[in-house]
């Protein structure tokens, strides 16, 4: 089964670089804004080709950016099957069209940054989160509750309410800076 998608993706000019899509472009402002380090298409692993490398910790994060707005199997199923068959040490995370996704009716309200894969817990909505620091990290849903970006974790899991009043404003930039601007 092929997965259909109803957004045409259209090639986006983003600092100086040429990004396959619009909504891979809004990923690499959101993450500069994050002042995370990505890498777009840092390489192929046979079947599936990542977006992006994220330099986490304590392991590197390879994200695959799809035009979804909930989970989708067949992508997670493809990004696992292919970080095993060519034993890259990293972990995955598939993002949708934008990194507020809406938990499901029995989950909090949090802020949702996408589906991280956490072995054995599988993909979980992973949750957008503060470190005491300052700046906006995130962490497995269900899973490893250490923050992946600064690996910071005090058993709280500074799941922090106000991280989509923080988020927002970069996403907005983000999309600002790479939305379509006519001759």
């Amino acid at each position: 089964m092929t997965v259909e998608y109803s957004i045409a993706a259209y090639p986006t000019l983003y600092n100086g670089r040429q990004y396959r899509s619009r909504l891979e472009a809004k990923w690499a402002a959101f993450f500069d804004r994050l002042e995370w380090q990505a890498e777009y298409e840092p390489f192929d692993l046979g079947e599936w080709s990542p977006d992006f490398l994220l330099r986490g910790t304590p392991l590197p994060i390879l994200v695959e950016v799809k035009p979804i707005t909930e989970f989708n199997e067949e992508v997670a199923d493809r990004m696992r099957a292919a970080a095993k068959t060519t034993g890259v040490e990293a972990e995955l995370l598939l993002v949708g069209v934008d990194p507020f996704i809406v938990p499901q009716p029995h989950e909090r309200d949090d802020v949702w940054l996408g589906w991280l894969y956490d072995s054995p817990g599988g993909f979980a909505a992973c949750l957008g989160v503060t470190p005491p620091f300052g700046g906006i990290d995130f962490c497995h849903g269900f899973g490893s509750h250490h923050g992946r970006m600064t690996g910071a974790h005090d058993g709280i899991h500074y799941i922090d309410p106000w991280a989509l009043n923080r988020a927002k404003p970069l996403w907005d930039a983000a999309c600002n800076a790479v939305q379509w601007r006519g001759r």
